[in-house]
């Protein structure tokens, strides 16, 4: 029974549109107070923005938070009561499990979703209302959600990190090919080059052999080779004049 519990005290799902408690468990001495806080302007207000509000009076807490469909669940708690358990825990599983159902009750009258879920909420009161086992839940809820947070952070550097490793391995291949066109560049190049060394030299032996053949011309002056001339004067006749007698 709910007046057995000594940190939980009511449940209750509101339409906050028309301000209308479409189901609720709990001890009857604060179902007065949630009607009333239901009911003032600011509820609707702060519920419909998705505000996380905490009222206390005295040794009570009167929590409540809406989704965006225009649920809100309110739950009255000790003041002492961990507000990260009221929000994150005993609220969130709230609203979670109630939408689970497929209720109507965006259609529903004041209340007629009670007995329904009367079995869950006090399930719910129950095991909220044990502040120390539902702190270490929250706290490993924490730790989960830090640990989460971290290897989602690990996988997106590593996912960046892969995609750079795929980019440095592109860049390596671009220079791998523009290298290997420059080696078939340079030995085009160095080949044209020794053609056109082996021509001047060519070119050279040439002009040194005709150059030289010039001079040996012109040193022989024609004569080079030839048989020398000879000399003295040619060979006379010798006649003989017979004597007279």
């Amino acid at each position: 029974m709910a007046s057995k519990l000594n940190n939980v005290f009511y449940l209750a799902f509101v339409r906050v549109a028309e301000s209308v408690i479409v189901a609720s468990y709990g001890q009857p001495e604060y179902g007065d107070k949630v009607r009333e806080l239901v009911a003032a302007p600011a509820f609707r207000a702060k519920a419909g923005a998705g505000q996380r509000m905490r009222i206390k009076n005295g040794n009570v807490a009167y929590n409540f938070t809406g989704d965006a469909q225009g649920l809100a669940v309110l739950a009255v708690t000790a003041s002492s009561y961990p507000e990260r358990i009221v929000f994150t825990g005993l609220i969130d599983d709230a609203c979670e499990r109630f939408m689970g159902k497929g209720y109507m009750w965006n259609q529903a009258g004041d209340n007629t979703l009670s007995r329904k879920f009367k079995g869950d909420m006090a399930a719910l009161c129950k095991e909220y209302d044990d502040v120390n086992s539902k702190d270490k839940i929250a706290r490993l809820r924490q730790q989960v959600s830090v640990v989460q947070s971290t290897m989602q952070s690990n996988i997106a550097k590593a996912i960046d990190n892969l995609e750079s490793t795929e980019r440095l391995e592109e860049q390596s291949q671009d220079l791998m090919d523009s290298a290997q066109t420059f080696q078939r560049g340079a030995k085009k190049l160095a080949w044209k080059e020794w053609c056109m060394l082996m021509k001047m030299r060519f070119m050279i032996v040439l002009v040194v052999l005709i150059i030289i053949g010039v001079i040996i011309g012109v040193a022989c002056n024609g004569q080079c080779g030839g048989e020398p001339a000879a000399s003295g004067g040619g060979s006379g006749t010798v006649s003989t004049t017979p004597a007279s007698s």
